[in-house]
């Protein structure tokens, strides 16, 4: 048996029956599934025309309803949602010049993006030493239907080898193609671990063999400097499985069901096309001309259509309606979401997304297949960080001996408002300091708070004490409490008229209604 063998399970077995197997020819058998399956699973998300062999009796294109898509964008999105990268010192200063220059963390989640899709992505470490001081040492991502690893046969884990293999054109002749390959591989100085880089163009015939045939020599095998002691390409699994020295698709497994979707979605396109223009049954002959050829039929608005006396002519009666292919349609897509662990955003309402415990139970499928995941992209992140630290030595001559930390974020977004009342509660009881206090709040919204808060703080405190005691001093009220003071009463109007006040202006008596209110005399006589 061989790897293209139908009876040979294999992680692309899904896949293959979608697979012209006429491409790649010049990929090694064992890796030419793999290096396919990337296009077809490709073409699978960006719902191409040759994704699928659907069947299709009109003339309209085949429908597609991209699932894949909605799959692979959401697991991206979550997986090593929030990534942050950090030191201190002098190598965060470095850390930060290099990612903002090389714009690390765009070209870090574009492939891993790509790499959900195709089931695996690479990045890559160079130095060019003609370059300017301090942007010698560059990152990319790397195709990875370029990355040949060569295994340990004894332990799939162990690489002892990679080559990074494209095929090229010959400038001076277009018609020729050849085999570009860097290869680096691992060797033993003494009893120390080095590594070696060397780059050629072979025929394409055999280059992967002890036969191969180079045609130009780029670099001859050398040791790459020290402290260089690690293989700078670095390989991310797509949904790793134990033996497999590759990744899987987020789309693998789901080929089948996804065709039939689109088929489905084909047919009632197709039905409801149909039972707009109508089909039509006849016992009649076809229509002819005056020299009797026969003419196809013509079904036009407007048109009148004659038949031969005694001839049935009618529209056959269509489907009454779509309700059955669309709830098979739904029943399909919904399954295939719940399969994948999927979190479906659109179908949260308002009170399960404020209720954080719910929230949780509902993204718990999702963060049940990433956190392997997780783990396993912290975990080559920190291998390459530290790599990258030998590479500045190597290349910068900077020695950088600070830790690099490699942390991710929470998947799901945080209550704020909750958040705010537990620091409002713990500062209230003295449980924490105000500085600490002030840092949480300051992550939490986004703030960014002066470094000398606590002394602004300070000088603020004095100054009211200052303007207080001086209030007090002078006897100002108004500076001591803040508070106006009271205003004067008004003054009492002269008697006359229209200003009467009198507790019996109301009743003529001996004092003419003119008595005051307190303590004042009648008039006089």
């Amino acid at each position: 048996m061989t790897f293209s063998d139908p009876r040979v399970f294999t992680p692309y077995s899904g896949v293959k029956p979608l697979i012209n197997d006429g491409k790649n020819l010049w990929v090694p058998e064992i890796d030419r599934d793999r290096i396919n399956s990337y296009q077809k699973y490709e073409e699978i998300y960006w719902s191409h025309d040759e994704a699928f062999r659907l069947q299709d009796d009109s003339r309209e294109r085949p429908v597609f309803i991209p699932n894949p898509r909605v799959i692979v964008d959401t697991t991206s999105h979550f997986w090593l949602k929030g990534l942050e990268i950090g030191s201190s010192g002098q190598t965060q200063k470095a850390l930060t010049d290099f990612m903002d220059r090389e714009e690390f963390l765009p070209k870090f989640h574009e492939a891993k993006h790509s790499g959900v899709v195709r089931g695996d992505f690479v990045i890559h470490l160079t130095a060019d030493p003609t370059k300017p001081e301090g942007t010698r040492v560059s990152v990319n991502s790397v195709d990875p239907a370029m990355y040949f690893p060569e295994h340990d046969p004894d332990n799939l884990e162990r690489i002892l080898a990679v080559n990074l293999v494209e095929q090229v054109i010959d400038p001076d002749d277009p018609s020729q193609i050849f085999i570009h390959r860097l290869r680096y591989r691992y060797v033993l100085v003494g009893v120390d671990r080095k590594v070696t880089s060397q780059e050629a163009w072979y025929e394409v015939q055999n280059w992967d063999k002890g036969t191969r045939v180079q045609v130009k020599n780029i670099r001859s095998e050398t040791l790459l400097p020290d402290p260089i002691n690690t293989i700078p390409v670095y390989h991310f699994k797509n949904q790793p499985w134990q033996g497999d020295p590759f990744g899987n698709s987020e789309i693998r497994g789901y080929e089948a069901i996804q065709q039939r979707i689109n088929q489905s979605a084909t047919d009632e396109d197709v039905a409801l096309a149909l039972e707009g223009l109508g089909v039509y049954a006849t016992d009649a002959p076809p229509p002819t001309d005056d020299e009797g050829n026969e003419l196809p039929w013509s079904i036009v608005p407007g048109r009148v259509i004659e038949k031969p006396t005694g001839s049935d002519f009618e529209r056959v009666k269509g489907i009454s309606s779509v309700e059955p292919f669309q709830a098979h349609i739904s029943m399909m897509i919904d399954h295939m979401y719940e399969s994948a662990a999927t979190f479906r955003g659109s179908m949260i309402d308002a009170k399960v997304a404020e209720s954080g415990i719910a929230l949780a139970i509902r993204f718990l499928p999702t963060q049940a297949k990433l956190e392997e995941r997780d783990f396993f992209g912290v975990s080559r992140l920190t291998q390459f960080w530290f790599d990258w630290r030998n590479w500045m030595a190597a290349f910068e001559s900077m020695t950088l001996g600070q830790t690099i930390d490699v942390v991710i974020g929470d998947k799901l977004p945080t209550n704020k408002n909750d958040k705010l009342n537990v620091l409002n509660n713990l500062v209230d009881r003295k449980a924490v300091t105000k500085a600490w206090y002030r840092d949480q709040v300051a992550d939490l919204y986004v703030l960014e708070m002066p470094a000398d808060m606590d002394q602004q703080l300070e000088d603020e405190a004095k100054a009211a004490i200052a303007l207080q005691q001086e209030a007090f001093a002078a006897g100002n009220v108004q500076g001591a409490t803040g508070q106006q003071p009271p205003p004067p009463p008004p003054p009492t109007p002269a008697p006359g008229p229209g200003n009467n006040r009198s507790n019996n202006r109301n009743r003529p008596n001996e004092s003419g209604g003119t008595e005051a209110n307190s303590g004042s005399r009648g008039r006089q006589q």
